[in-house]
């Protein structure tokens, strides 16, 4: 988690937050932050492809959930294909954020048209 690129993404995270934190009426769900908690006692790998070819291969090629699953463990990536684009785990871990965010939006709203 401490990779360079994980150190730009932290960054970017802390300037998204702060520009947001101006608004009244945005919210941030920080990923990082909540993938780094699952990630927290695992040995990550740092693979981010930079080869356009496997790049091009991945995203044309390998549709299949399985083929990408399997992709992302032999790369020692838990929840994405690449460094980038999610793997079934992945989209798991980021639609279960995203639902708590929608039901606690929900709930407050009905809270207050009572």
């Amino acid at each position: 988690m401490d990779s360079p690129s994980n150190m730009e993404i932290k960054e970017l995270a802390k300037m998204i937050d702060l520009i947001a934190s101006s608004y009244m009426d945005i919210s941030v769900l920080d990923m990082q932050q909540i993938f780094s908690k699952h990630l927290v006692n695992l040995a990550c790998s740092d693979y981010i492809s930079t080869n356009v070819m496997t790049i091009m291969k991945d995203a044309l090629f390998v549709k299949k959930i399985l083929r990408i699953d399997k992709l992302s463990k032999e790369r020692g990536l838990y929840f994405t294909l690449d460094g980038v684009h999610m793997n079934s785990k992945g989209a798991e871990i980021v639609a279960d954020a995203y639902s708590s965010v929608i039901d606690l939006i929900i709930s407050n709203q009905t809270i207050g048209i009572q």
